[in-house]
């Protein structure tokens, strides 16, 4: 459950820490005695479904020897609070939040129950060119390519889909970045530990981001009435191509007419899209951010 998200996460933590040390010129021994092969696990982002499972153990505070791994880290490496050498400082946060943004997305898309996942779609959607992929997508994925091809209707290329998908990711996150980001902030400082972070990142999606994400949407009267449009060729053709007897004729008459407003729509947004520059900032994750190269 939000594996991508999480191992974003792990692998800025592993580097800190063999920054830090090497920087410090410490041994493992010097930041942790006893504990030498879990501070080679962190440095080195191994984890161990037992030992290490969320790559910082949890602390244990009911046994003789109680072990407070993140403080006594964070102080051997000589970070200035516990959660800057978990999360990052501030400025840190700001770089790689968008990268995080766009994996928290997908992750959820991925991993959580169908309703979240119907909310998160509804926001994208509001990206009509992302809707549009998305019919497409959906046609072929239950149908085939084959069979829809028999409607005689032009279709998008449905292989564009993951593009549009991450144009829409980019221009939802230019609409609540600041909101965002502070959120995200406030949310990863509550949190002293990597300790199940896949949930930690669930409650962050579902109870935090989604209720910005619906604010954030500008028309949605062009948007809804584009999904309701989609939704209406999507019952059409199902019909058309499940149906014997079915008047093809009136699918085409719809899908056109439909696609026609559509179109209208999505030259609408395209000045919508300008100050955004949705291919600048998908690009600017994968430049910006410190998880490849800290």
């Amino acid at each position: 459950m939000y594996e991508n998200s999480c191992e974003i996460m792990y692998k800025m933590i592993s580097k800190r820490f063999a920054l830090k040390r090497l920087l410090l010129n410490k041994e493992n021994s010097e930041i942790y005695k006893g504990e030498e092969n879990l501070m080679s696990a962190i440095a080195n982002n191994r984890r161990h479904p037992k030992k290490n499972r969320y790559l910082i153990p949890a602390d244990i505070t009911n046994a003789h020897e109680p072990k407070d791994y993140v403080v006594k880290i964070a102080k051997a490496l000589e970070f200035e609070k516990p959660r800057d050498f978990l999360w990052g400082e501030r400025k840190e946060i700001e770089l790689y939040a968008g990268y995080l943004f766009a994996n928290l997305i997908k992750d959820a898309i991925n991993d959580e129950k169908p309703d979240t996942v119907n909310q998160i779609y509804d926001v994208l959607a509001d990206y009509i060119p992302y809707a549009k992929s998305k019919f497409y997508c959906d046609l072929v994925n239950e149908f085939g390519a084959d069979v829809v091809r028999r409607v005689e209707i032009e279709f998008d290329n449905s292989d564009d889909y993951p593009n549009m998908l991450d144009k829409a990711i980019a221009r939802i996150y230019s609409k609540v970045k600041p909101t965002y980001i502070e959120t995200l902030k406030d949310f990863l400082y509550c949190k002293q530990s990597t300790h199940k972070l896949d949930r930690a990142f669930s409650y962050f999606v579902k109870k935090l981001l989604l209720p910005i994400l619906q604010k954030a949407i500008t028309d949605p009267s062009i948007s809804n009435y584009a999904k309701i449009m989609l939704k209406e060729c999507y019952s059409f053709i199902k019909k058309d191509l499940t149906s014997i007897g079915f008047a093809k004729h009136i699918t085409y008459q719809v899908v056109t007419l439909s696609m026609t407003t559509i179109k209208k729509f999505i030259d609408i947004q395209k000045n919508d899209e300008r100050p955004f520059n949705l291919d600048c900032i998908k690009n600017k994750w994968l430049t910006t951010i410190l998880v490849e190269d800290f």
